[in-house]
């Protein structure tokens, strides 16, 4: 009976000395476990790291590499790239500076690791890519200020459930300002602690269980538990799982009914496409005659003086004189009829503008014919004149341009996208509202290859019969163009979102439950979208209230589709 308690007391001393002697490797291991809670069976608290106050020059180095992270953190906040390498680099060197003795080994790895992200932060190309790194020097300035309680003075913590790894953060001002999310979200987060509690690990979340409370008006609300906005004072919703996974949004049949729901079924339906276009009138480019002077000479007299003159083919336009004409006709004259020479020199004659007629006549009649008459090609109107009664005539010189206006084209143009559908031979409806408001079925002509780089639109030309001469060119025709697209699935325009280069449709899932779905879009044709992909027959889409809608999906998801994009819409 009296031995027993010496060796209770043999059993507490050797307890007592494995606790003296194990002491460093037990606090090392408790830190391990803080930073991999894999390596320990599930604590219900965060480890206190290891207390250490750290001498006066360390002290103030310390403070100027927290103030150097509170100015990545701002620069973060605010997507700017370009300080971050300066910043991160004088952060570095104030680590670099310490040289704390006695410092525990996991406070060593903390520093270490600071060291480590500055550098990371330092080479990163984007505000998106240093993010990370940054959480990870958040994580080690953590372990230090909470070593030293010192350097918590002055700090506002702040906690963020969306970023990923470390969450945590701190800053000098109390207006919440996140740099993990940005300017896309930088009101995310609520006010945390040096040291949070943490929670037994749970078993993997279900999509109904609840990721966190938000505000319809103010998103950037996000609570752990039910209350009211701090902001409005508006109770808060719910988001599970599922919905930061989906953006589905519960709308029940109340809420329906009072911001205007509507849905309707995607079915496959026979699509015709209208393609409308304004065009103009003008000539004829085939039937348009130019007149010049073959040889020179002068004008004796000018029968046609005036520019929209009309004229019949074989109408005299002027007499002129040519002494090389003149020269040519007595040659004629002076050789044997049917000769090589009369040949020759009546061949001559016709190349320089003299008529068959006039040659007969000049060689019954013996005469030569001082003026030579110039002709109109063709019935029409003078669009242009560039000779005047005296005038000399010069070889190769324009003196009229003639237009047959007994057939005109209507030149119109249409947009790149419409092009597709558009070929030779179709018909096409063409209105003329300044002519009596003439209604025409004609055919398109011809459909130009190259397209105007400038307003992106092509061109196709209708040609009109105007035997009456009612039409004038210059006159504003209206196009329509009715094109067959087949049979589709297709969906009411109004039904889709555009947001970036992504198109979103909301499908009624059953049960309130309406989800966006990315679509893939094809031609519109009339009120209703050819969807080529994401939808199929028989799904439920929502066509009205859709804003509203989409409006809380994207408040309460963190759907990749919602985010915005560079690309350019098709």
């Amino acid at each position: 009976m009296k031995r027993l308690p010496i060796k209770r007391l043999a059993v507490a001393l050797i307890v007592l000395g494995a606790l003296v002697v194990l002491r460093g490797p037990l606090s090392r291991w408790f830190m391990l476990a803080e930073a991999n809670p894999g390596l320990v069976s599930k604590p219900t608290t965060v480890q206190q790291p290891p207390t250490h106050r750290f001498s006066e020059v360390d002290f103030q180095a310390l403070k100027i590499a927290f103030m150097a992270s509170e100015k990545l953190r701002l620069a973060l906040s605010l997507d700017q790239v370009e300080p971050l390498k300066e910043l991160s680099s004088g952060l570095g060197q104030a680590l670099a500076g310490l040289q704390p003795a006695d410092l525990d080994d996991a406070l060593s790895l903390s520093l270490a690791a600071a060291g480590s992200a500055a550098q990371a932060i330092a080479q990163s190309g984007d505000a998106e890519s240093a993010r990370v790194p940054y959480g990870e020097l958040q994580q080690a300035l953590f372990a230090l200020a909470q070593a030293d309680p010192r350097l918590q003075k002055g700090w506002t913590v702040f906690t963020c459930p969306m970023a990923p790894g470390f969450q945590r953060w701190f800053q000098t001002s109390g207006e919440l300002e996140n740099p993990y999310m940005g300017q896309k979200m930088l009101r995310c987060g609520s006010p945390s602690a040096w040291v949070v509690e943490s929670q037994p690990e749970e078993s993997a979340a279900s999509g109904d269980d609840i990721s966190h409370y938000t505000c319809s008006m103010h998103p950037s609300v996000h609570q752990k538990v039910m209350g009211l906005c701090p902001i409005c004072n508006m109770d808060l919703t719910p988001v599970t799982f599922e919905d930061l996974s989906t953006g589905d949004v519960l709308v029940d049949s109340v809420r329906r009914q009072r911001i205007g729901v509507r849905t309707e079924e995607l079915l496959r339906r026979r699509l015709t496409r209208s393609i409308g276009a304004v065009g103009e009138l003008t000539w004829d480019e085939s039937r348009i005659e130019d007149v010049t002077a073959r040889v020179d000479g002068w004008v004796e007299k000018l029968t046609v003086k005036r520019q929209g003159d009309k004229l019949e083919s074989g109408a005299e336009l002027l007499r002129y004189y040519s002494p090389d004409l003149l020269a040519t006709q007595r040659e004629l004259l002076a050789s044997p009829r049917g000769s090589a020479l009369a040949d020759i020199a009546s061949e001559r004659l016709q190349l320089w503008g003299m008529s068959r007629a006039d040659i007969t006549a000049l060689t019954r009649r013996k005469k030569v014919q001082k003026n030579v008459i110039l002709r109109s090609p063709i019935s029409g109107i003078v669009l242009e004149k560039h000779i005047n009664q005296g005038a000399r005539l010069k070889s190769g010189a324009l003196l009229y341009r003639i237009a047959d206006p007994s057939r005109l084209w209507v030149e119109a143009k249409v947009f790149e996208q419409d092009l597709q559908h558009l070929k030779a031979g179709q018909k096409v409806s063409v209105e003329l509202p300044h002519a009596a408001n003439e209604n025409r079925q004609a055919l398109i002509a011809y459909v130009y290859p190259q397209l105007d780089s400038q307003s992106r639109t092509g061109r196709l030309r209708i040609e009109l019969d105007n035997a009456d001469g009612r039409l004038r060119p210059g006159m504003l025709a209206q196009l329509k163009v009715e094109v067959e697209l087949g049979e589709h699935l297709a969906i009411p325009h109004q039904a889709v979102i555009v947001t970036g280069a992504r198109r979103i449709v909301f499908v009624d899932k059953g049960e309130g439950r309406l989800r966006p779905i990315e679509v893939k879009l094809g031609a519109r044709a009339g009120d209703y979208i050819i969807v080529n992909e994401g939808l199929s027959e028989g799904d439920i889409v929502v066509t009205s209230g859709i804003f509203l809608i989409a409006a809380e999906s994207r408040i309460r998801s963190a759907a990749e589709y919602w985010e915005a994009s560079d690309e350019p819409a098709p």
